[in-house]
Parts: C-alpha cells; structure tokens; sequence
C-alpha cells in the first residue's frame, strides 16, 4: 500500500480516536460516584493510551510520507516533528510529556500520577487536536 494512501488511512483513524477520546472526556466525573466514576475513569485513560500512540505513530508516517524523515521511536518522531518546524516549542514538549504520561499510565499504577494525568487530559486532547490540524494540512 502506498504510503500517501496509508497516511489518509491514519489520519481517518486518528480522527475517529480523537472523538471518542473528546466524547469521554466531555462526560462530568464528578456527577457519577463509586464503581460507575472508577469504571469512567480507567475507561478515559485508556482512551488517552490508544490515542496517544496514534499520535506518535501518525507523526512518524506523517514526517515519512511528507518529508523522508524515518522516526523509529516516539520520542525521536516528536523531535523530528518540531526539528522539521512543524510544531513550536509548547507543542513539543507537551508532546513529549504526553508519552511519558501514557507510559505512566500503563506500565505503573499510582494513584497520585493517575489523578495528575487526569488533570492534563484536556491539554492533551487540544494537542491531538493541534497535531490533527498539522498533518491535514
């Protein structure tokens, strides 16, 4: 499959992932208590892990496809993203500490880190967002 088709493909997916991702986090936690909150929650910050990888996958193929830069990591795809000027400095480092939060978020569970990464989900979704906007030019 060509590349720039494979691109158009992502981006759909990505889209689709951000609105799900927008859905859940438009919801008022604080209106649910107990299991139903809980379940709402783990639910959200697995919606952030699955679009947080789609970011930094999009942004390979995007750098990829647009300009030949072959990223292998997500931290290097983030780099390569704002070294080739498409993102500004406040981009990029929110980005990169989106990726450390996602991996936060599903390798160790603290429930301080849990509720300081709930409280970046909504810089987060603006990030996708600004992410979405670069790549569809």
């Amino acid at each position: 499959m060509e590349i720039d088709q494979r691109l158009r493909q992502k981006i759909a997916q990505y889209q689709q992932a951000i609105e799900g991702f927008s859905a859940l986090l438009a919801i008022d936690l604080q209106a649910y208590d107990g299991v139903v909150r809980d379940g709402l929650m783990n639910g959200l910050i697995q919606k952030f892990e699955i679009s947080s990888e789609l970011t930094w996958k999009l942004i390979k193929l995007f750098l990829l496809s647009a300009h030949q830069i072959d990223a292998r990591t997500p931290k290097s795809a983030i780099k390569e993203f704002y070294l080739a000027g498409l993102a500004d400095s406040s981009l990029y480092e929110s980005l990169l500490r989106m990726q450390d939060d996602r991996n936060r978020a599903s390798h160790i569970y603290d429930e301080a880190a849990f509720q300081e990464i709930l409280g970046r989900l909504k810089t987060y979704e603006q990030n996708m967002k600004d992410v979405l906007a670069i790549v569809s030019g």
